[in-house]
């Protein structure tokens, strides 16, 4: 697409309508700028604030996806605003940010104190934002700019701007939705050539921001800013009267066809021009909106109360009500798992990581291919660390095999995800190499998943061959949720019988994480973050073989296994949040300590563990250890042997 710029509109002439979205993320402010920058006449920008920094420093994509040096929207916009982006000063802008953007200094802009240098240092920062506004007018010739920075402090000093004229829809969530999302893993694909991930906070503290960043915001109709309130549930519910109303809000021509698509619950997304915001903001096409009311299920009610407490005078205000709502009721299984009729069964890719044990390897994948599943099955088996095995290439009609090696971070999780990513199947499985599957796992699995059609993730139940014995691990349920999965591993949902939806692996869930040591605990890590976006469908079956043995990559590596816990711990807070999940994983780190000879440590996790709960019994075998009363190998053994493990 190319820009040009209309010679009827200069920089600077008259003022500027913007259409600014207030509140705090995780509300729904970047669907709900999508639909209005739809309608004619309008330009939506995504979060403008992060664009300095994010595009322009660091040039990380756009919502069009090209990276913001090579978008032609924002090269004609920089060349328009200030004669090449090569003009901005970005180190003087975030000196400047530094200065006056932060919600510390909002109490004296409303009270308009903070004298003459704030005066005059804020003066400075907003032009460059008039001028932002001023040459997407001129690229576009828009009439209004939807900005859905959100950021209170930028409300207000634009708010002082002789240039912009503007109006704010702001946009609220119940309080206990908004902290519970800031708790998910949230991958940003605006970043190209290494994984990176949006910030996680507290619930505490997401309540302590939301009570304090809506009064600002609400203060800022004394201001006299025209302010439009919009509930994330009502837009949820009823998604096209919404949208009228802030069309209307904003004197904007409503045109229904240029947002919604089949029904009035559906929107019609085209490509964006956002410089940042919510991974959403690169879907096109036709989008369902909905409510995502996750947080019911999998919130704790400890934490349900916090927020509850900490924000009860504006919930209240808001139409919220206090009271920890009764959660979703769970789908319910026609028989011990619900299985669907198929007439169309989807493309699967089956992901097999390899090093340096080509015969399991081999039998791994005989096992795919000898699936009784319908459909097609493209195995994939990614050598990491080796030189691909050319002779296991073929080109069956239904079951081709391809070899391809490990592109990303050594390891488990690197080769997992090359594999993910050179995928081009609906679905998208797990397979250890010195795994195997049995002939109809994948169709009763693939079924089970078709009779839910929200459900993202599936397991199965699993059989454990350890020297000459097989043992059965059942979870004793069909679903599996977030709280389920902070109380306990439950090991029986093995990494080889994972089945996923590939767009929620490259979207709401996001890749295996490759910055966990060794890739050790990469499976419970995703199993964590696919419960929080919906119950995992499990299919209680021993449908896939797992050998347990000195062929385990993680067998005697008890550094990686501690490492891999405080990781666990770093990026999962809610396991410490649990009494029984607590215990847990202090126990294992108190027993990997002392199987490392680390008294002291030991010791320490021991005691961390007896706080939380008192009957964990890891707890008492750390010290056994300790004492020297028995081997730490032969406790192992004795566990392996009974198909448990620490």
């Amino acid at each position: 697409m190319t820009f040009s710029r209309r010679a009827d509109r200069r920089t600077g002439g008259g003022r500027i309508p913007v259409l600014y979205v207030g509140g705090l993320g995780r509300s729904g402010s970047t669907l709900l700028e999508r639909s209005v920058a739809q309608l004619p006449g309008v330009c939506g920008l995504g979060e403008t604030v992060y664009m300095w920094e994010r595009g322009l420093v660091n040039d990380e994509r756009c919502g069009c996806g090209q990276p913001f040096s090579a978008c032609g929207f924002w090269t004609a916009v920089g060349d328009a605003a200030f004669g090449g982006w090569e003009n901005v000063d970005a180190e003087r802008l975030a000196t400047l940010a530094r200065t006056v953007d932060d919600v510390k200094h909002v109490p004296r802009m409303f009270l308009g104190r903070g004298g003459r240098q704030f005066a005059e240092a804020a003066e400075e920062y907003v032009s460059f934002y008039e001028r932002l506004y001023a040459g997407v007018r001129d690229v576009t010739g828009c009439e209004v700019i939807v900005d859905s920075s959100k950021i209170t402090s930028l409300a207000y000093l634009l708010n002082r701007s002789q240039r912009v004229d503007l109006r704010m829809v702001h946009i609220l969530r119940d309080p206990r939705a908004v902290a519970y999302a800031w708790t998910k893993v949230v991958r940003r694909p605006e970043i190209t050539g290494s994984t990176a991930y949006m910030p996680r906070y507290s619930p505490a503290y997401m309540g302590c921001l939301y009570s304090g960043h809506h009064v600002l915001l609400e203060a800022l109709r004394l201001r006299g800013v025209p302010t439009m309130n919009l509930r994330y549930e009502d837009f949820a519910d009823e998604p096209l009267p919404a949208v009228r109303a802030v069309a209307e809000f904003a004197g904007l021509t409503w045109d229904r066809d240029a947002v919604f698509g089949a029904d009035d619950h559906t929107l019609d997304l085209g490509t964006v021009h956002t410089a940042s915001g919510n991974p959403s903001r690169f879907q096109t096409g036709e989008v369902a909106v909905r409510r995502d009311e996750s947080w019911r299920r999998a919130m704790p009610r400890r934490q349900q109360l916090v927020v509850s407490a900490l924000t009860a005078p504006l919930a209240l205000a808001y139409g919220y009500r206090l009271r920890p709502p009764a959660p979703v009721p769970e789908p319910t299984p026609t028989g011990p798992s619900a299985l669907a009729e198929l007439d169309v069964w989807p493309s699967v890719t089956v992901v097999v990581p390899t090093h340096d044990r080509p015969e399991m390897m081999r039998r791994a994948v005989r096992s795919v291919v000898e699936q009784d599943y319908p459909g097609r099955i493209d195995v994939v088996v990614v050598f990491d660390k080796a030189d691909p095995d050319t002779s296991l290439v073929s080109d069956a009609a239904d079951r081709p095999v391809s070899v391809v090696r490990n592109s990303r971070t050594p390891g488990l999780a690197g080769a997992r995800n090359t594999g993910i990513l050179g995928s081009r199947s609906e679905l998208v499985a797990f397979l250890d190499d010195d795994d195997h599957w049995v002939a109809d796992k994948l169709s009763r699995q693939v079924r089970a998943l078709a009779a839910e059609p929200t459900a993202q993730f599936a397991t199965t139940a699993m059989a454990i061959e350890y020297e000459d014995s097989t043992i059965v691990r059942l979870a004793g349920k069909t679903r599996v949720t977030h709280p389920d999965l902070v109380r306990s591993r439950l090991a029986m949902l093995h990494s080889s019988s994972f089945v996923a939806r590939r767009d929620a692996l490259v979207g709401p869930i996001g890749l295996i994480d490759e910055t966990i040591p060794r890739s050790m605990a990469e499976d419970w890590d995703i199993l964590l973050r696919a419960a929080r976006q919906h119950p995992i469908v499990h299919l209680d079956e021993p449908l896939v073989r797992v050998r347990w043995g000195p062929t385990s990559y993680f067998a005697d590596q008890w550094q990686t296994r501690n490492e891999a816990r405080l990781w666990m711990l770093e990026h999962h807070p809610e396991l410490l949040e649990d009494r029984v999940g607590a215990g847990l994983t202090y126990g294992k780190l108190a027993f990997g300590s002392a199987m490392l000879g680390r008294r002291r440590d030991a010791l320490g996790w021991s005691r961390r563990a007896v706080r939380a709960n008192w009957r964990e019994p890891r707890t008492v075998l750390a010290l056994l250890v300790v004492a020297r009363l028995a081997k730490g190998q032969w406790i192992v053994d004795q566990l392996n042997r009974r198909g448990r493990g620490i």
